[in-house]
C-alpha cells in the first residue's frame, strides 16, 4: 500500500474507488461527499465515464464503481486508488441477500427461484455473464485483472493507496480524513443487507457443502482478503497507534514490520487463541474458512472420521498435505497416544506449526516438515519427487492420510506419488485418500447437471479438469483407472465413500474418499 501520513491528496489527484460489490461503500461515500461535495463525486456504475466529455470529468474529485483497475487511463489526473475486500463467504451471503431484496436487480428472479445453495451452484458456471461475474475470484479480478492472489498482492502493494478489509472500513475513513484535512468522521455502519437476511430465513441457510464449494472456488479471494486485512492493520497502527487498536485480531506489534516491502509469504508469530488456552493457527494461515469459534469443533469432526476409518487404532500416522495441522489438533484433543508426522509444501503453515504446536501426548509426539516437492499450481519452485528423501525408514507408518492432495495433481504425478508414498505404509496398514472420481463411462457431454465442478476438458487418457485457466484447481479421475492403478500397486480398496461434489444427495464429505490397505507381499 502506498499510503503515507506525510503525503497529502491534492486537487491534481483523482480518488478512484474500485468498489468490490458488498464490501460497504456507504461509509466511504460519506467521507468523499463530505470532502468534495456530492457534485464532485461520480458514481460510475452505468459506465457514465464513457459518455462524459473531458471538461465534465475534470470537475470530479472522486469516482467509484464496479470497475477494474486501469480506469485512470481515461482520465487526465494522477490516480489515487482505494478498495475494500471481504471474506468470500460473508460476501456471497450478502450478495444473495441483496439480489433477493432488490426487485430491480437483473438477478432478482433467479434469486427468488433459488435458495442460497442452489443460487451458488448454478451461478458459478452460469453462461449468463452478470450471474457468473459474481463468483470466480471477483475481488482479485477487479483489483488486478485476473483471478490470481499473487498478482493482486503486487497491485495492492504497488498501485493502491489504501486497501482494507470489510470490518476495517471505519479505520480507513480515519486515514482518509487525516489525509484530506477533515475533522474526525464517524463511519456509517450497517446496510440494507443485514435486514435482507431476515426477509427470507428459509432461503438463507448456507450448507456446509456450499461453504466448502466457496472456499474451493474462491481460494484466491480468500488469500487476498487475509493478506489485505493484515497489511492494512499494520499500516493503520503505524499511523494512528497507540490511539486505537487495529480491527484485526492480531496485535500490531506481531505483524510484518513494513507493508511496503512485505511479500505474500509473510506471516505473524503465534498470538491467536482458540478455545480456552489452546493456541490455533492465525487467520491468514487458515484457508478452509474456519472461524476462531468453530476451528476446534471442525477439526474434532474431521479427525474422528479419520480414526473411525481405521480398522484398529493407528500407532503412527503420516499426514501428507497436512496444511495448518487440522488433523494434528484433532488427534491431540482426542488424546491420541501414537506418533504423528505432517508434511506439506506450504512453508508458512509448516513454519508456524514447528514453532507453536507443542502438544506431546503419548510417546510418539508430533512433527511437522516442509515437503518441497514440485506442483505446477501450489509449489512451482519445488523439486522433483524422486529427489525428495523423507527422514524416516520405509514401512514406518500404519496409517497414511492424503486429503485434498490428488485433487490437484496431473495423472503422471498422481501415479508417481502413489508409488512413492505407498512404500512408507506397513504391510496391512491403511491409506485414507480423497479424490474427485467420475464414473468410468463419464463424458464431457454427459455429466451430472448440478456438479460443483463441471469438467471442461480431458487432459490425459484418464483425467479431466474443470478450470481451463487454472487446471489444477480441480482434477477428476475415471473410477476404473484408479481401481486398476491401485490394484497394480498392491493397494486394496477397503471402502469407497462418494462425496457430494457431483451429486448433492450424497451424505459424505465434499470430495470422494477411498480407504486403502497395503497388501502384504
Amino acid at each position: 500500500m502506498l499510503f503515507s501520513k506525510d503525503f497529502k491528496i491534492n486537487p491534481d489527484h483523482i480518488l478512484i474507488h474500485v468498489h468490490v460489490p458488498r464490501t460497504d461503500a456507504a461509509s466511504l461515500r460519506h467521507v468523499f461527499t463530505t470532502a468534495y461535495g456530492a457534485e464532485k463525486y461520480l458514481q460510475n456504475y452505468q459506465a457514465q465515464i464513457d459518455i462524459l466529455n473531458a471538461g465534465r470529468l475534470a470537475g470530479y474529485g472522486m469516482i467509484v464503481g464496479h470497475f477494474a483497475y486501469g480506469i485512470h487511463q481515461q482520465l487526465q489526473r494522477k490516480p489515487i486508488y482505494l478498495t475494500t475486500v471481504r471474506n468470500p463467504i460473508d460476501r456471497y451471503i450478502s450478495t444473495y441477500a441483496a439480489f433477493l431484496a432488490n426487485p430491480n436487480s437483473r438477478l432478482h428472479e433467479i434469486a427468488m427461484e433459488s435458495d442460497i445453495n442452489s443460487f451458488l451452484r448454478e451461478g458459478i458456471d452460469s453462461s449468463f455473464d452478470p450471474y457468473y461475474a459474481q463468483f470466480n475470484n471477483l475481488q482479485c479480478r477487479l483489483i488486478c485483472g485476473k483471478a490470481d492472489f499473487k498478482t493482486a498482492c503486487s497491485f495492492i502493494n504497488q498501485k493502491f493507496f489504501l486497501a482494507c478489509g470489510h470490518d476495517q472500513v471505519a479505520h480507513m475513513v480515519q486515514l482518509l480524513a487525516l489525509n484530506l484535512n477533515l475533522e474526525q468522521l464517524p463511519a456509517q455502519t450497517g446496510s440494507e443487507s443485514t435486514e435482507n437476511l431476515r426477509l427470507y430465513p428459509e432461503k438463507m441457510q448456507l450448507s456446509e457443502d456450499s461453504v466448502a464449494l466457496i472456499l474451493e472456488r474462491e481460494k484466491e479471494d480468500l488469500l487476498l482478503f487475509h493478506y489485505v486485512e493484515r497489511a492494512f492493520a499494520e499500516r493503520y497502527a503505524a499511523t494512528m497507534a497507540p490511539l486505537i487498536t487495529p480491527s484485526s485480531s492480531q496485535p500490531a506489534s506481531d505483524a510484518v514490520k513494513s507493508v511496503k516491502t512485505v511479500d505474500s509469504t509473510a506471516f505473524s508469530p503465534a498470538s491467536q487463541a482458540g478455545h480456552g488456552n489452546e493456541l490455533i493457527p492465525p487467520q491468514e494461515l487458515r484457508f478452509m474458512g474456519e472461524t476462531e469459534q468453530n476451528f476446534l469443533p471442525l477439526v474434532d469432526e474431521l479427525t474422528d472420521i479419520v480414526l473411525k476409518l481405521n480398522d484398529t487404532p493407528p500407532k503412527a500416522i503420516l499426514d501428507i498435505g497436512c496444511g495448518y495441522g487440522r488433523i494434528a489438533y484433532g488427534l491431540r484433543r482426542a488424546n491420541y497416544q501414537g506418533s504423528y508426522t505432517g508434511f506439506d509444501i506450504l512453508v508458512r503453515q509448516i513454519k508456524w506449526l514447528q514453532e507453536n504446536f507443542n502438544g506431546r501426548p503419548g510417546q510418539g509426539g508430533y512433527g511437522f516438515h516442509y515437503f518441497n516437492t514440485y506442483n505446477e499450481r501450489y509449489n512451482p519452485g519445488g523439486r522433483a519427487l524422486q529427489e525428495i528423501v523423507l527422514p524416516f525408514p520405509k514401512a514406518s507408518f500404519d496409517c497414511l492420510v492424503t486429503l485434498s492432495v490428488f485433487t490437484h495433481m496431473y495423472e503422471d504425478d498422481l501415479i508417481e506419488h502413489i508409488r512413492y508414498l505407498k512404500a512408507f505404509i506397513l504391510p496391512g496398514g491403511q491409506w485414507i485418500a480423497s479424490f474427485f472420481i467420475v464414473a468410468s463411462d463419464f463424458t464431457l457431454a454427459n455429466q451430472p447437471p448440478k456438479s460443483a465442478y463441471p469438467m471442461r476438458k480431458q487432459v490425459s487418457p484418464n483425467s479431466y479438469i474443470s478450470d481451463l485457466t487454472e487446471p489444477l484447481r480441480a482434477i477428476a479421475y475415471a473410477e476404473s483407472f484408479l481401481h486398476t492403478l491401485l490394484a497394480e500397486e498392491g493397494l486394496e480398496i477397503v471402502k469407497q465413500l462418494p462425496g457430494n461434489w457431483q451429486y448433492r444427495e450424497n451424505q459424505n464429505s465434499f470430495q470422494d474418499w477411498l480407504v486403502l490397505r497395503r497388501i502384504a507381499a
